[in-house]
Formats: C-alpha cells, sequence, structure tokens
C-alpha cells in the first residue's frame, strides 16, 4: 500500500516523471505477487499522466486494465471512478454510445455508495454527452442537477464548469438572460479559484 500511495502523492504534487519511474518499477513484482488492488493503484495513475500527457490511446488501455482489476477485487469506488475516465476519454473522439453507458453505469454507483459530490461530478460530465449529440433539454437537467448540488455544497470548480457549459445550451436554445447569468455567476466562481482559463471561458460564452 506504500508505494501505491507514495506514486499517487507524486502524481498529486505533479511529480509525474517520478510517480511514473516509481510505478514503471515495481508494476512487474506487483503482477507476479497478485497484489491487484496496489497495481490498480499504480496503473491509474499511470493512466493519468498518460492523460495529462494526451496521450489517449495508452491512458484509455491503462484505464481499462485498471478497470478490470476494481471490477475483480469489487472496489466500488475505484470501478466508478475507472468508468467515468473512460467515458471522458472516448468523448474526446465521439459521444459514443458505450461512452453514455459507462457515465450511467458510474452515476448509478455512486449513487449506492451515497458518495453524492463525485455524483454530481458524473452528472455534469452527462450533461456534456448530452450537449455533444445535441440533446440540449436533456443536457440541460443533467446540468441543472449538477449545478444545484454545487451551490449548495460551495463547490466553485464543479459550479464554475457547469455554469460555462449551461450558459452556452442557454444561449444556442435562445435563452439569452438566463445564459448571461450563468455566465456570470461561472466567472465569478472562477475568479475566486484563481482559474483565469475557465474565466474566459465563461465570460466567452
Amino acid at each position: 500500500m506504500a508505494t501505491n500511495s507514495l506514486v499517487d502523492v507524486l502524481w498529486r504534487a505533479g511529480q509525474h516523471d517520478e510517480a511514473a519511474r516509481v510505478a514503471e518499477r515495481v508494476i512487474p513484482t506487483l503482477r507476479a505477487e497478485g497484489e491487484k488492488r496496489i497495481l490498480a493503484g499504480c496503473l491509474s495513475s499511470l493512466a493519468n499522466i498518460a492523460a495529462s500527457r494526451a496521450r489517449m490511446d495508452e491512458a484509455g488501455k491503462l484505464q481499462k486494465e485498471t478497470l478490470a482489476l476494481r471490477r475483480e477485487i469489487d472496489d466500488k469506488h475505484g470501478i466508478a471512478a475507472c468508468l467515468n475516465n473512460l467515458a471522458m476519454i472516448e468523448m474526446l473522439a465521439h459521444p459514443t454510445q458505450t461512452a453514455r453507458e459507462m457515465l450511467e453505469e458510474s452515476l448509478a454507483i455512486r449513487r449506492e455508495l451515497s458518495d453524492h459530490q463525485r455524483a454530481a461530478e458524473v452528472l455534469g460530465n452527462l450533461g456534456l454527452w448530452h450537449r455533444f449529440k445535441g440533446e440540449l433539454p436533456v443536457a440541460s437537467a443533467r446540468l441543472e442537477e449538477a449545478a444545484d448540488f454545487a451551490r449548495k455544497h460551495r463547490d466553485r470548480w464543479l459550479l464554475g464548469q457547469t455554469l460555462a457549459n449551461l450558459a452556452v445550451i442557454y444561449r444556442t436554445r435562445g435563452r439569452m438572460d438566463t445564459a448571461l447569468a450563468a455566465a456570470r455567476e461561472a466567472a465569478s466562481s472562477a475568479r475566486c479559484l484563481g482559474d483565469e482559463a475557465l474565466e474566459c471561458e465563461a465570460l466567452d460564452y
């Protein structure tokens, strides 16, 4: 478990090269010894590193192997995370039905676990899926539910993300006043976080 924790700490600290070196060094031993839980953690970190470097094919393969391991050990939190990550990787190319099914399964698991924070994040991703498919009323409903949760729990990052997407949808649907209000609230949340990219995105709705 110490190895997995070290890899995760290095990844979260932005020391991606060192995290990858540690993970790649121990993975053969973990495979040989059948340490599935620790192996899954290391593979997940490698997948995150690959995604951060825009190596999406590699990230997808690592996430799929991680998901298989999570299912073997019945790690529900890990399964839900992998499904969400795989869906988002797939959506970069196209909002496929498979991506939607993975998000729906992830959402169901999060709700089963009463993990409301991450359930709201998955709802936001489902909203994106429907937006990309042109199903704007459904997209609005998903994103509005996520935004309501974010407001209630003062999650400024989630609120900013969902409202920025809602502003675009409202504008497309001709609801200009509502779009402007959503964009301003998204920009305010981004400003509080010091997230200049999100603030610019919101203001450029």
